[in-house]
């Protein structure tokens, strides 16, 4: 998110190196799901997102980085002030809460992947 909201999951270096060194079919499977994981975060926080004039909304895209890595974000300098709050207003997160959604299910799919070997 621009401003300087950053999501980091525990483990995340020990499970990219595993994953780096199953068969190729394996890793694109993997990237395949991130990806989709990633495109269904934006769908989420678009939904969630506050709707005056559909700027936030509009401005959240999932991208694909390369093989492992996609991204999401949210380009409305504002962003994070809705998702964390400030002293002044409550928070109206919809970028956390659409992450929290979908992780297990990526999990699971990812876990299923690499014990089929693709």
């Amino acid at each position: 998110m621009s401003g300087g909201v950053k999501v980091k999951f525990k483990g995340l270096n020990a499970f990219i190196s595993g994953v780096e060194k199953q068969p190729a079919k394996v890793k694109q499977e993997v990237g395949n799901i991130i990806y989709e994981t990633a495109l269904r975060v934006e769908k989420s926080a678009k939904k969630r997102a506050r709707v005056d004039t559909g700027f936030l909304r509009d401005n959240i895209a999932a991208s694909k980085v390369d093989t492992l890595t996609s991204r999401i974000d949210s380009f409305a300098p504002y962003s994070v002030y809705l998702e964390k709050g400030t002293r002044f207003m409550d928070a109206q997160p919809f970028f956390q809460p659409a992450i929290n959604m979908e992780i297990v299910t990526m999990y699971q799919n990812i876990k299923k992947v690499i014990k089929e070997g693709g």
